[in-house]
């Protein structure tokens, strides 16, 4: 998602030159085209940005069949407005659903070279995916938790999901035999540690360059207190 910590509402982008084709880890995944709708060419569209309008401002779009890089280079521009049901889009030159059937499922992309510089302390979710996530209350031995995988939007506060150091994982420290992380993991049915995303009182310090996220959150070492303070 392209949220941003700070609920900034993200502004228009400009539009990129077709001649200049970023490399795949410069692209930032926007949104997913859904299925034809009726007979006029249109398509469903579920947006991934914080302000659900601000997508259709991005544009031109590229499209890609995983939400990890466009495998289309050619760029499209879209009308669209809302339906009973969410989104639709049609695309501009293609008029009938022969036309766009082989669009459906796309993930759509914009140059994150494109984005607005964020203020202090707010940062774009795509930023946060991939970061090591260590936790500090006990002083001089921070505990390396694992890696963000995901940040969840809830109705009080947004949530970021990590991946116990412990799983297999590339790019992280040797596994810890810490069983006290190993038991923590809130969800019993997947491999991951929900922590509130707070800045200041939870979340300390991110820092892009080196790839951490400091974290306070000594509940970690007891699982049952970690349960009964998120539940």
């Amino acid at each position: 998602m392209i949220k941003n910590s700070g609920g900034k509402k993200i502004q228009s982008l400009q539009n990129h030159s077709e001649g200049l084709f970023p490399t795949e880890n410069a692209w930032v995944c926007i949104g997913q085209i859904g299925a034809p709708h009726g007979l006029r060419g249109e398509l469903r569209f579920r947006s991934f940005t914080e302000q659900k309008e601000d997508v259709f401002q991005y544009q031109p779009w590229y499209l890609g069949k995983n939400s990890d890089f466009p495998t289309l280079k050619k760029s499209v521009t879209v009308e669209f407005h809302q339906g009973p049901k969410g989104w639709l889009i049609r695309i501009d030159g293609m008029q009938t659903r022969t036309e766009i059937e082989n669009l459906a499922r796309h993930y759509v992309f914009v140059p994150q070279s494109q984005l607005p510089v964020l203020e202090d302390d707010d940062y774009y979710w795509h930023e946060l995916i991939g970061l090591k996530v260590f936790e500090i209350s006990k002083i001089g031995h921070p505990l390396l938790l694992g890696a963000i995988q995901d940040m969840l939007e809830t109705g009080s506060n947004d949530v970021i999901v990590i991946r116990p150091e412990n799983s297999d994982t590339k790019d992280l420290s040797p596994a810890h035999t810490n069983s006290t992380v190993k038991n923590s993991i809130l969800n019993k049915n997947s491999d991951e540690i929900l922590i509130p995303y707070l800045m200041h009182d939870v979340v300390q310090s991110i820092n892009l360059k080196t790839g951490e996220m400091h974290v306070v959150w000594p509940w970690i070492y007891d699982a049952d207190d970690v349960i009964e303070e998120l539940s």
